[in-house]
């Protein structure tokens, strides 16, 4: 089974793979006086010429110079040693102290030493005998009276035991020439350093934390069997970048010393398909065993040889771009090939070819995140990676194309050199338009090596299903293609890297793979879309459709466009060409008609607001098998009727206009038929009810619906009926429903449910019968060994022989009374819906349900104890259990409940648990975290929505400004609640996203907002906070302050205040026991009730609160005064001291806790700016004492005050303490001008309670103003209370700031009421321009199909001068043979004509030979004549 690491990229850059800690190859230690000119300078200069960079002390040092630091130093960052003992070597004490240097700082590292005896007996180094033993003497006799000298004797002792014990080369003169001894040491020392670094990119960023990684999962220098790690992930995406910095790294840490033998083989699909595998198989013998020159007669023998030499060697292997399983067959068959220790790294896009190995270590690199990224390009584009803003923007485009891949981005980057923004934005054009040739060429490989399905399959996802779920992508890519399955398909796409399946099972692939994809489809017909096999793209489908360009080419057309106003204007007639299209998807799509004709070869229809009301006459698609037209205007399906659509598996009409479904028994392999919310639907036909392989029939909403039809249908698993609200007969059964899962008919008119429905719900099958009648609630039936169980509101009557045993006989007894079932029943059940039942009690067996992870209890509005939690539960909903005890709440917000986290918990509550670390007041909080980020629970506590609508609330988390969303929460439902209600829940966020925008090493800041939602108004987040998984989050790394602040004190007022995270928290806590605003404690730790003690401590009378202000302070760690208003409210906590405390202990003591009580924010003005003095203002009250912490327990047990009522005690303590406050004041009345001052105030508020405009009267606020100015410089001798004055403040900051925000605001209305009538105007002119543009959109269209028509023109006349091209070049061709046989014949003419002329010379003398000759002819003829005659007459005679 493979294991499987993730890779994120870092923007961190540390020195882990660049540093190069060797300075020199070898490090040459010798005797000067023995050596220096012959052997080792002849060794040194042998050395050097081969490229080998080596230490000698005569040039680095200078001659005679002692041992220091620097050569120390040498040592150290030496690869290889070379000591040359010769026979005077131990005479000298520096040579001694280089070989004890040497053994400590290159053996103990683990590198390489080579002793060289040259003219010594390796046996005198080790026993110290001869030269050595004389040297070593000499040196003991030195040293006899100097303890520490005796000391490094021995030190040096040691060390020429141990280096005669290393092996070496041993020259002895006369045994062979020098320079072949010098030559095998210099091959040796090659053969060891020649691993030098290979080349890595230019810019290697986010390179080292994946260098490392890999490291680590290597576990190099182990020798625990071998390790095989394949770095996988798309083209481009960096694997051979990473695998080559691997490399580097163990050859600059002289890691390759753990190994034999270490190779990196690159390019292994390029090198394989130009040499062949013998090829690779040699080049491996060679890197790895040095076997060069081997003659293989075969991939097999290859085999079997490195086979043979890898077992007995430990080596690490780096195979780059393996496509292919014959490539690994050849190369690194079985884990059995290679020795324990050795390790073997794989990059590929492939990950099925590493599944060969069984243990293979996956490692899938990501891509870039957007930081990296910009650094990455800003370096190729700019050299530079200082981004200047001019060029921000264009970049930050760049970025979000190449979707963090780096080949792209470093294209693009070295392509944008030199060039200016306004070339570089149309090149980013270009590059949406036609993708980069080499971006494309590399990306293209995976495609180039998958079958032709799967190919197909690809431009199909890649083309039209980019981000769809799963399941909708299988159902109708099977239809289309006409397969069963495309799992194989899908999976070698999986693993060839092409596309992903994300948590939430839908199909993604990376931006720039899509489109290579796309751009492979487009290229089928660059200029002409209506010949490509898919559109998707809005104005290539407009082209097609509105000049009616289509074509048999196209098989499948895509429209889902959410984000255009765009109507497609079209004649309906553009499908009579698509004589090959099987797949038709229109979504979010305006069409301006319906079409007059469908192709009849259609598999998949789907039509979202389909515009026509019927279909056309001739389409009958007998291959269809996916027909839907939600919210469309359909109200006629009679192209089903009495036909045969053996293929047809799923109808989907929800929301349309249809009113009558016709006889679709010709359907009989249909699995889906869904007609939810067809308000005009009357009638269905009862052939639905014999489909015996439909599983899902919804009618949901389908209000005019009086009956149903009989059913029989053996494989239905959902029946949904739920808001048939005219419906009042359940469906009559006429067979088993073996496999039904639901059944659903509330909100009908259906009395109750038929007796036999029972005989439906096998206790082999988990059963949900959900109907809500007006009849009250009967018998609930218990389904034991089910996974999931219901229990609803029905009118279930029992039948006889039923294992399904009641629960309670009578409701009315079920009300009071315990729920007494036996729950262990339940041992096999893990989700529970009891919900709207009117039990009381559920007991103690509740925790004996170890398997129950879900357990369901909304609307028991009896329910009133809960005795016990499963162990294993996750999910709790008791929404609207209002009658639920203190001690049951408690039991189910306890701390150690939730403390490992994953659990979603829902229960009546208005206050957040006092465990919970942060919390705040309105429905946003944040905090500060480094290193990791913690692990969560969010606790929302949430008010009934104003209106009953369907609400819902949604978690948000920005980490440093980018949205990170939770893995498995969209959203949570809030509808319905009758009072406040705790939401806890586990959000998890998804750790690619969260990874990409932390920063290492530094504090990120986490802001979680959650949104509510609903049809008129979503409901109001009264508190929220964040609980802090102790196990698995680190407090130290945890911050509630923003950490800047909290590095320094605070200076406010009289007090310095140091705010840090421990009196945060304690005072979170006691905040939370009085349910105060964040940022206010509960006035101290010692507060306590005890007003009937006659003995006071001064710090009980001295401290009250007089005002509880600033209930919209959301979040503390605010640290600029820009970020909040307190203007109207300035004070948290106004603390007065009662003069009859004048103890300097305890006035220090309540100094301290003032202290920890002015939590203002640093930017308030001092606590006591308004005061004389702090002991100035004599005020009484008993409404908040102080108690010690050893009272807490006794208070608790006096009084049993929950967390829900603390906030009312406070409400009325706090008014008789403000009320105290404004009559134990100094008996001082006011004087007239006081009271006059304060008519003018009251006045001015009063009249102008719902006024604003006498802000707009300078003579009013003027007076308003002195008055207040006035009112604002007395003081408490001046008769005003403290409370007063304190009102006063706040009116006259009140004042000021409404006084002038209004002015400002009517200001603004007045400038920007020109501009709203010039918006009128201008509204009036772009209806003009609209009407003028659609006129100029008509006559283009005209063009448009004129220039169609002379396009075509031009196509035919360019046909024929082709035609006339290619004869033109035809008769020249055969005018140049011509002409050739023209010239040949004169040739042959001439010649004859010479052979002629010589004839001619001979014509005489021949023509008298001639003649002779014939004379001649004559005569032997006459003689031959003559003699025959005369033969024959002496014959006869």
């Amino acid at each position: 089974m493979a294991c499987v690491a993730s890779a994120t990229t870092s923007s961190s850059y540390s020195s882990f793979t660049t540093t190069f800690p060797f300075a020199y190859d070898a490090f040459l230690s010798f005797r000067g006086e023995d050596t220096r000119s012959g052997f080792t300078g002849y060794l040194y200069y042998t050395l050097t010429n081969r490229g080998i960079n080596t230490f000698i002390d005569d040039e680095k040092l200078g001659r005679g110079k002692e041992i220091i630091s620097s050569l120390f130093t040498a040592i150290e960052k030496s690869r290889i040693a070379i000591v040359v003992l010769s026979k005077n070597y131990a005479s000298s004490s520096f040579c001694l102290d280089e070989l004890v240097k040497i053994l400590e700082y290159v053996k103990g590292k683990g590198r390489l030493i080579i002793p060289v005896f040259y003219d010594v007996d390796p046996s005198d180094v080790r026993k110290q005998t001869g030269t050595y033993g004389e040297a070593l003497a000499v040196h003991e006799n030195k040293f006899k009276l100097k303890a520490d000298k005796l000391e490094m004797l021995k030190r040096w002792r040691m060390a020429l035991e141990k280096i005669a014990d290393l092996s070496g080369y041993h020259f002895k003169h006369g045994d062979g020439y020098e320079h072949k001894f010098v030559a095998k040491i210099v091959e040796h020392v090659s053969i060891e350093i020649k691993r030098a670094t290979l080349p890595i990119v230019d810019h290697p960023i986010g390179l080292d934390s994946q260098v490392e990684n890999v490291v680590s999962l290597l576990n190099v220098g182990s020798n625990d069997g071998v390790r095989v790690l394949g770095i996988h992930g798309i083209g481009g995406i960096g694997k051979t970048t990473l695998a080559v910095a691997v490399y580097n790294w163990l050859v600059n840490h002289f890691a390759v010393l753990s190994f034999d033998s270490i190779c990196f083989h690159e390019n292994i699909r390029e090198n394989s398909d130009k040499h062949g595998l013998q090829h690779l198989q040699k080049t491996l013998l060679f890197e790895l065993v040095g076997k060069n020159k081997v003659a293989l007669t075969s991939v097999r023998e290859g085999i079997s040889m490195l086979k043979q030499r890898l077992q007995q060697k430990k080596v690490f292997l780096i195979l780059d771009d393996v496509d292919q399983q014959e490539q690994l067959d050849a190369l690194a068959g079985k884990l059995d090939w290679f020795s324990p220790g050795s390790r073997v790294i794989i990059t590929t896009r492939d990950t099925s070819l590493l599944s060969r190995y069984g243990n293979t270590i996956m490692y899938e690199l990501d891509k870039l995140n957007d930081k990296d990224s910009l650094e990455l390009l800003s370096l190729k584009a700019l050299k530079t990676n200082k981004v200047d803003q001019s060029h921000l923007d264009i970049l930050s485009n760049v970025v979000t194309y190449a979707s963090g891949l780096p080949l792209a981005l470093e294209v693009i980057g070295s392509n944008f050199v030199g060039k200016s923004i306004d070339q570089w934005k149309s090149a980013l054009d270009q590059y949406r338009r036609i993708p980069n040739k080499k971006i494309q060429t590399v990306l293209k490989v995976s495609f180039d090596g998958l079958e032709e399905f799967e190919k197909e399959i690809f431009l199909d996802i890649s083309c039209c299903f980019k981000g769809c779920e799963l399941t909708n992508v299988k159902r109708i890519l099977c239809a289309h293609h006409n397969v069963d399955s495309l799992d194989y398909g899908l999976k070698v796409l999986v693993e060839k890297s092409l596309i992903k399946i994300d948590a939430y099972r839908g199909v993604i692939l990376h931006a720039l793979i899509q489109d290579m994809g796309r751009e492979i489809v487009r290229r089928e017909s660059p200029k002409k879309p209506g010949k490509r096999s898919r559109l998707w793209l809005l104005e290539d489908i407009v082209q097609v459709f509105e000049m009616n360009m289509g074509s048999d080419k196209i098989e499948m057309i895509h429209m889902d466009f959410p984000n255009s106003e765009k109507e497609i204007r079209w004649d309906g007639e553009a499908f009579k060409k698509m004589g090959n299209l099987r797949t038709l998807f229109i979504r979010h799509t305006y069409i301006s008609q319906g079409p007059k004709y469908l192709p009849n070869c259609l598999r998949v229809l789907i039509w979202e607001e389909y515009p026509s009301a019927s279909l056309p006459l001739d389409f009958h698609p007998e291959g269809l098998v996916v027909f839907q037209l939600p919210s469309s205007s359909i109200g006629s399906v009679r192209f089903l009727e009495k036909r045969k659509y053996m293929s047809l598996t799923v109808i989907t009409l929800d929301g349309s206009k249809l009113e009558e479904l016709p006889d679709i028994s010709g359907v009989q392999n249909l699995v889906k038929l869904s007609l939810n919310n067809c308000v005009n639907l009357i009638k269905i036909h009862e052939s639905i009810g014999f489909l015996d392989k439909l599983s899902l029939l919804s009618a949901q909403g389908c209000r005019m619906i009086k009956r149903f039809p009989s059913i029989k249908l053996n494989n239905l698993e959902y029946l949904r009926l739920s808001g048939c609200s005219s419906l009042e007969h359940f469906p009559k059964m006429l067979g088993k429903l073996k496999h039904i899962l639901e059944i659903y008919s509330d909100d009908t008119l259906i009395k109750e449910l038929p007796s036999s429905i029972k005989r439906f719900c096998l206790l082999s099958h988990s059963s949900i019968v959900k109907h809500t009648a007006s009849c009250p609630p009967g018998r609930i039936f218990m389904f034991p060994y089910e996974e999931k169980v219901s229990f609803e509101r029905s009118e279930v009557e029992e039948e006889q022989g039923s294992s399904m045993a009641p629960l309670e006989e009578k409701h009315s007894a079920f009300k009071y009374e315990p729920f007494k079932a036996d729950l262990t029943r339940f041992s096999n059940v893990e989700d529970l819906d009891m919900s709207e039942h009117n039990f009381t009690v559920l007991n103690e067996s509740l925790k004996e349900l170890c398997s129950l992870k879900s357990l369901t209890l909304d609307g028991c509005l009896e329910l009133r104890e809960i005795k016990g939690i499963p162990p294993n539960i996750k999910r709790l909903s008791a929404r609207n259990c209002v009658s639920l005890s203190h001690a049951s709440k408690n039991m189910l917000l306890n701390k150690e409940l939730h403390e490992d986290g994953g659990k979603d918990f829902i229960l009546p509550s208005s206050s957040i648990p006092k465990w919970v670390e942060h919390s705040s007041n309105n429905d946003s909080i944040s905090f500060w975290f480094r290193s990791k980020l913690p692990e969560i629970s969010l606790c929302v506590v949430v008010e009934p929505p104003v209106v009953f609508s369907r609400t819902r609330i949604c978690p948000e988390f920005i980490i440093n400004n980018s949205v990170c969303t939770p893995e498995h929460i969209e959203s949570v439902e809030t509808s319905g609640q009758l009072e406040d209600h705790i939401f806890i829940i586990d959000p998890k966020l998804m750790k690619s996203k969260v990874d990409e925008v932390i920063l290492e090493n530094e504090w990120n800041r986490v802001v979680c907002t959650v949104k509510s939602f609903g049809l008129q108004r979503g409901p109001a987040i009264k508190k929220l906070g964040i609980h802090f998984h102790k196990d698995r989050s680190s407090m130290e790394n945890i911050q509630f302050i923003d950490p800047p602040l909290h590095k320094e004190e605070l200076n406010m007022g009289n007090f310095q205040v140091n705010l840090q995270q421990q009196m945060y928290t304690a005072s979170h806590e006691r905040r939370l026991s009085l349910d105060l605003p964040l940022g206010m404690s509960s006035l101290n730790d010692n507060v306590n009730r005890e007003s009937n003690s006659s003995v006071q401590d001064p710090c009980v009378d001295d401290l009250c609160t007089l005002r509880l202000g600033l209930e919209y302070i959301d979040d503390l760690p605010c640290h600029s005064s820009s970020e909040r208003d307190y203007d109207s409210d300035s004070t948290l906590l106004i603390l007065a001291s009662n003069n009859t405390a004048n103890d300097g202990e305890r006035d220090d003591h309540l100094r301290m806790n003032s202290m920890q009580l002015s939590l203002r924010p640093c930017w308030q003005e001092p606590l006591d700016s308004r005061k004389q003095g702090s002991n100035s203002v004599q005020i009484t009250s008993t409404s908040y004492n102080i108690r010690g912490a050893e009272t807490d327990e006794s208070f608790r047990n006096q009084v049993d005050v929950s967390q829900d009522d603390d906030a009312d005690d406070l409400e009325m303590e706090g008014f008789y303490a403000s009320l105290d406050a404004e009559t134990n004041v100094l008996s001082v009345s006011p004087n007239e001008e006081t009271k006059e001052a304060l008519k003018i105030v009251l006045d001015f508020f009063t009249n102008n309670n719902d006024d604003a405009s006498v802000f707009l009267d300078a003579e009013h606020c003027s007076t308003m103003k002195t008055s207040l100015d006035y009112l604002s410089s007395l003081s408490a001798n001046d008769g005003l209370s403290e409370a007063m004055r304190a009102l006063i403040s706040e009116a006259s900051t009140v004042f000021a700031h409404c006084s002038s925000s209004y002015i400002e605001a009517n200001m603004k209305v007045e400038s920007t009421a020109p501009e709203l009538l010039r918006a009128d105007k201008l509204k009036a002119e772009l209806e003009h321009n609209k009407n003028q543009f659609n006129d100029t959109v008509a006559s283009e269209k005209e063009l448009q199909q004129k220039l169609a028509c002379l396009e075509e023109m031009k196509e035919e006349l360019e046909k024929q001068i082709r035609t006339a091209n290619a004869n033109i070049m035809a008769s020249r061709k055969e005018q140049n043979m011509t002409r050739k046989r023209k010239r040949d014949i004169y040739v042959e003419g001439k010649a004859l004509k010479a052979q002629m002329d010589v004839l001619n010379q001979k014509v005489p003398h021949l023509q008298h030979e001639h003649d002779l000759a014939k004379v001649n002819q004559e005569k032997i003829k006459a003689e031959w004549s003559e003699f025959g005659e005369k033969f024959r007459k002496t014959v006869v005679e």
